[in-house]
């Protein structure tokens, strides 16, 4: 059985969540989830390979494992009974195929204490569009924070953005709509990461140490990142405590294990149709680095496997986001400053600093007496030892400080204060100070007016096709009709009268990974080329991972 889990010397084992056999790019996790929680063989593994040994060397195999060990053959004999049904392997009685699939059923139901399959579907399709067919990432929300037997099984808040992230992972079709099976795998991959999440909170505190989500990505998922990669991962899933401790939350670690799932799946795949194998290294054309790290979707990135495959004649081992802050001091309007206008990448640069960054003080617009004033309300929130915030503190700010929660009049959530203070961490320490709280907020504010000057009637919405307007002829971008539509799906809203709608804080998110994403990918560009903007990269698999997973 061991030959079935075929291990990478770029990314670790061969198959992973919901993945296909020595196809996909994670972790062994898929013995484990299958062991604990997954809801139907067909759900849970799809497409797989035909087996690269006969069955009966599997059973050979599997009788010797469990002369040595039983509760590892036990394991793995579940796994291999998934594996065959899905795959269709010939050998494997039906009765054993139904068994198994019956079995995994049982588990999940027994979870969320549902009586019968057809209860589940029932739940669903309650939440569920007939015009649409499905959930969007607000329905999804609702059912895990809304309905009593799942609510009271995660016992925590779930954010739109993180179910956004979620659904985008599972969104095949790419019509931002989750399906039943789509669905299903979800609340699979839930139950899984809960169930490792709390082997190590024992105290039931919700947290879990930071050193303790190393021994997880390394030991438990079996992914294989450089220590670069995994200090970077700490520092921007977990919150450091005036202790000295980090500590992560389980809303985090789902995070986490989301994007990481999403993102080594697709760099895997693109490397395997670039190379006709795996080198651990890719080529990106802006547009197709924009249309992977801006959708976040798993199966639905196939456009961007159509490139030609490129000769690899050098692989960079810099790393890429945040370049900007080894290569240039200073502030952003400073290094945007720099930027003249590029065949590639539009004017963008230029316009933050003749539209914005001259134009506007944060402190003015939030009706504050002073700049001094506006200093000291960040001061009040920052923690002395850290000389700065973290992105509770901001969240609390933007929520809480009675002059910018009356300027706004949304609720910002914890998940979008990250990606800010991500765009904004020049010293990559997790911590904001004043001048970066300053320039953020000095943003916020000109994409505050921007978006009002669209949503007329101020609903807090905007059509999804003035998005287009916005990017091309205010933020100057330039961006395919490819990658125009990836944005458009992945942060608008679908309404039962055919329009898409664009919320304000979706707007902001769009707006900041656009920024981050295109600043570091055009500093990666001129530093492989010594200067010269060709609108290409190359990645190795680490480099990607810190650009895409750090915001």
């Amino acid at each position: 059985f061991p030959l079935l889990l075929q291990s990478s010397n770029f990314f670790g084992f061969g198959i992973g969540p919901g993945g296909q056999a020595g196809q996909q790019p994670f972790d062994r996790h898929a013995a484990e989830r299958q062991k604990h929680a997954s809801p139907l063989a067909a759900g849970s593994v799809t497409e797989a390979r035909q087996p690269i040994v006969q069955v009966s060397q599997l059973a050979a195999q599997l009788r010797l494992l469990a002369s040595r060990e039983a509760e590892l053959a036990r394991r793995f004999g579940q796994l291999f009974l998934v594996f065959v049904a899905a795959a269709g392997v010939r050998g494997i009685g039906e009765a054993e195929q139904a068994a198994a699939a019956e079995a995994q059923a049982a588990r999940r139901l027994r979870s969320f204490q549902f009586n019968s399959e057809d209860e589940f579907i029932g739940m669903f399709q309650h939440y569920a569009s007939q015009s649409l067919g499905g959930i969007q990432a607000e329905e999804l929300c609702r059912i895990l924070n809304e309905h009593p037997s799942i609510r009271n099984y995660y016992r925590v808040t779930w954010s739109l953005e993180l179910c956004k992230i979620m659904l985008a992972m599972l969104d095949r079709s790419r019509d931002g709509v989750m399906q039943y099976a789509e669905f299903r795998e979800l609340l699979t991959c839930l139950l899984y990461w809960h169930r490792t999440f709390q082997e190590y909170d024992r105290d039931r505190s919700g947290f879990i140490e930071a050193n303790e989500l190393h021994n997880i990505i390394s030991s438990r998922f079996l992914y294989r990142l450089s220590a670069k990669s995994m200090t970077m991962l700490l520092k921007r899933y977990s919150k450091a405590m005036d202790d000295g401790r980090c500590l992560v939350a389980f809303d985090d670690f789902v995070t986490l294990s989301v994007r990481l799932r999403t993102y080594t799946e697709a760099f895997r795949a693109r490397d395997r149709m670039q190379h006709n194998g795996e080198t651990g290294t890719c080529q990106f054309s802006y547009d197709d680095f924009l249309q992977c790290t801006m959708s976040l979707c798993e199966r639905g990135l196939a456009i961007l496997y159509n490139a030609s495959a490129p000769e690899v004649t050098e692989i960079m081992k810099k790393f890429l986001f945040h370049a900007l802050a080894s290569q240039a001091h200073g502030s952003y309007k400073q290094r945007m400053g720099s930027y003249q206008n590029s065949q590639y990448y539009g004017s963008y640069g230029q316009h933050m600093v003749q539209n914005v960054y001259s134009r506007i003080n944060p402190w003015q617009s939030f009706q504050f007496r002073s700049e001094n004033e506006f200093m000291s309300m960040f001061h009040h929130y920052s923690s002395p030892s850290l000389g700065g915030i973290q992105a509770h503190e901001l969240c609390r700010i933007l929520n809480e400080h009675p002059s910018i929660r009356n300027y706004y009049r949304i609720t910002w959530s914890l998940e979008l204060c990250r990606v800010m203070l991500a765009m904004m961490d020049r010293s990559r320490d997790g911590i904001m100070q004043y001048d970066e709280f300053s320039e953020l907020l000095t943003c916020l504010v000109y994409w505050h007016r921007t978006f009002q000057d669209f949503d007329r009637n101020r609903s807090g919405y905007i059509e999804a096709h003035e998005l287009h307007n916005i990017i091309t002829n205010h933020f100057h971008y330039m961006l395919s009709p490819q990658a125009m539509t990836v944005l458009l799906k992945r942060y608008s809203r679908a309404i039962n009268d055919g329009r898409c709608l664009l919320a304000f804080d979706d707007f902001v998110n769009l707006s900041v990974r656009l920024r981050a994403y295109t600043e570091s990918f055009r500093a990666r560009d001129q530093y492989q080329h010594n200067g010269s903007e060709t609108g290409t990269c190359q990645f190795t698999y680490d480099d990607f991972l810190q650009c895409t997973m750090s915001l």
